[in-house]
């Protein structure tokens, strides 16, 4: 039999949602088609099969488009607690609540009834059952594949068991057998794989079973739960299955992914991506081989739990709503695996775009960008730095009364002390830089206003160069000349930092390099310079600056020089 690595989907979405800060979004435009499509559940909590459920947790359901909250009136059943009582969070959400609690370690099932409908009238075209387990201090077994007495069981399948809390391994391999009543004295090893989502583990036989033959498998007694020797079953457990004739060799592949891949339209309430497999994934095997971070950060952001139906056939992910205007979305998959361990190692790549124009620099009032990276500075005419160190930047999208962005950096995470300040005026076709404030490393807070706006970013991006210049007289000091010229690359695909997972990249992020040489008097005072890379939805997501200053205030000349990552 084959070995297996799980990886679960959501341990790598937390990572990514560390590493990235929350996309913008804005609605697409309005469709006058009639709907005719029945609604969908895209997901619901707790999970279809989990584990731990506290007895008075509330359920909540989760649909692909509006419906309509009086249609749930009688729609709701559940298999204990009393009778549900349903109230709508928002139009696509209802919670479900019940008059009592449950009792510990029992499944509860929840049926959602055909007479629910969306907004237009459309209804389920079937009743939507899940159920879930109550937590409990206890260890018992709750779940097995097979089934008991299922026939016609591939020779090559993996026995799998549910329990209601993590099982110590070794205490499987020790009191859990799998005979034949046909061949009394024999008996078949296994290997055992623990950490499955929801308390499964699988016994995978180390060879293929015989032809149609009856087995038992008996989970002793003696079983006991992670970490707590004491805590066992206490009771046997047996089951049993049968054998068919056939040994499945033969990897398991998407049939269908909806969006379809390719699609470039999609709507911004499309609600749910739906992969659909030739036949039952081991869901813990399924993890992308790569996507990219503008559509993984959306996922984790809303604590989005991909749902198993169809008998582990069909995977949901429910979507937000709505997504952002022109989300490029990347998914590659491969390395999941039937039930039989059979691995799919050929890769699947889905593509898909939402309607739109993307927003390559959201400044959205109060949204936060957060840096991480380093910094380092030196004298004039030498590369070797005489001083380093790391930094954090925090800035912060405040948009004024009159319309223009000011993007605030702060000192601190807690956006309470600033220090400097650039403001933005935002046109249809570009972005232009107004000037800035700075408190000059602490002191007193020094406001420069261009004499005339200097173009900071083209929109819509596309690749090319321009020039811009600008005055402004200082009294007591001076008038500054500013000659600003820009240039927009291709896109390209960006690797995020080394810490992030292997896979996870941003998507054509537009790569803009930027230098503005500043005289005073006509005499040369500074050159900045930066290379920044914009990630469409995101906004900037690597930038690497460098400033060579003039002889000044008692100061030699000089360069100091930053990079630094989104976070």
């Amino acid at each position: 039999m084959r070995s297996r690595n799980p990886q679960v989907m959501t341990a790598l979405l937390a990572v990514v949602a560390l590493t990235l800060a929350a996309c913008s979004s804005s609605n697409t435009p309005e469709d006058n088609t009639a709907d005719t499509t029945p609604p969908t559940v895209t997901s619901t909590s707790p999970a279809n099969g989990g584990t731990s459920v506290l007895t008075n947790a509330a359920i909540t359901v989760i649909f692909n488009e509006d419906m309509a909250p009086a249609s749930a009136t009688g729609q709701v059943q559940l298999s204990s607690g009393g009778l549900a009582t349903t109230t709508w969070l928002d139009t696509r959400t209802v919670s479900i609540t019940h008059g009592t609690g449950w009792a510990e370690g029992v499944q509860v099932t929840v049926t959602l009834g055909v007479g629910l409908t969306d907004a237009a009238g459309n209804a389920l075209t079937a009743p939507y059952v899940f159920s879930f387990f109550t937590d409990t201090t206890a260890l018992l077994l709750i779940n097995n594949e097979p089934l008991n007495n299922a026939t016609g069981v591939n020779r090559s399948a993996s026995v799998r068991l549910q329990f209601s809390r993590s099982v110590d391994e070794s205490s499987l391999s020790d009191h859990v057998t799998i005979t034949s009543p046909e061949f009394a004295k024999a008996t078949y090893p296994f290997t055992v794989t623990g950490g499955g989502a929801n308390n499964w583990v699988t016994l995978d036989p180390a060879a293929d079973l015989p032809a149609s033959m009856t087995f038992t498998v008996t989970v002793g007694a003696d079983v006991n739960a992670a970490g707590s020797p004491s805590t066992t079953l206490g009771t046997p457990h047996n089951f049993t299955f049968t054998t068919g004739v056939d040994v499945d060799t033969t990897p398991p592949t998407i049939v269908s992914v909806s969006p379809a891949s390719g699609s470039t339209n999609v709507s911004a309430d499309v609600g749910a991506l739906v992969i659909t497999f030739s036949e039952p994934i081991a869901p813990d095997s399924f993890s992308p081989v790569s996507w990219n971070a503008e559509f993984a950060v959306l996922i984790m952001g809303a604590a989005i739990e991909p749902v198993w139906s169809g008998g582990g056939t069909v995977l949901t992910v429910s979507l937000p709503s709505p997504l952002p205007t022109g989300l490029e979305m990347a998914v590659t998959m491969a390395g999941y695996t039937d039930l039989s361990g059979n691995a799919q190692a050929t890769e699947t790549a889905w593509t898909a775009k939402v309607a739109g124009t993307a927003d390559i620099y959201p400044m959205a009032d109060l949204l936060q960008y957060a840096f991480v990276g380093s910094w380092a500075r030196g004298l004039d005419g030498s590369s070797t730095p005489t001083s380093t160190g790391e930094q954090e930047v925090f800035r912060q999208a405040e948009v004024q009364l009159n319309g223009d962005v000011r993007m605030v950096g702060y000192t601190d995470s807690t956006y309470v002390t600033m220090r400097r300040w650039d403001a933005f005026d935002r046109l249809a076709n570009q972005v232009n830089w107004l000037g800035f404030a700075s408190d000059n490393g602490g002191g007193t807070v020094e406001v420069i206003t261009f004499d005339s706006a200097l173009k900071y970013l083209p929109l819509p991006m596309a690749a090319g160069t321009w020039t811009a210049s600008s005055t402004v007289t200082v009294p007591g000091q001076g008038t500054f000349n500013a000659v600003l010229s820009g240039r927009v690359w291709a896109r390209e695909d960006l690797a995020m930092p080394s810490k992030t997972p292997v896979g996870v990249y941003y998507k054509g992020a537009w790569k803009v390099a930027r230098s503005m040489s500043v005289t005073l008097d006509g005499a040369w005072f500074t050159t900045m310079a930066d290379t920044v890379w914009y990630s469409p939805t995101l906004g900037p997501v690597q930038e690497i600056s460098r400033e060579d200053n003039a002889a000044r205030d008692g100061q030699a000349a000089g360069w100091y020089r930053t990079e630094v990552y989104r976070r």
